[in-house]
């Protein structure tokens, strides 16, 4: 996808996108998602232009993703 990450929200039946904000090292590195990976610890992996992401959902708020850069 060209347009960030999509989460849907079953109860809502709607989505949540999440763009790269500059400035916020918690948003993905890119809005291009090139690839989607989970490891064998249940870790999800998103793989963009500028570099390799890990979502970390937020332990308070289960609708809010972070992303770690590498």
């Amino acid at each position: 996808t060209f347009k960030g990450l999509k989460l849907y929200q079953p109860n809502t039946d709607d989505f949540i996108t999440y763009t790269k904000k500059q400035g916020d090292v918690n948003s993905p590195s890119s809005d291009i998602i090139i690839c989607m990976y989970e490891d064998t610890k249940g870790r999800l992996w998103v793989g963009t232009p500028n570099g390799l992401n890990q979502i970390a959902e937020d332990n308070n708020n289960n609708n809010v993703l972070s992303f770690k850069s590498f």
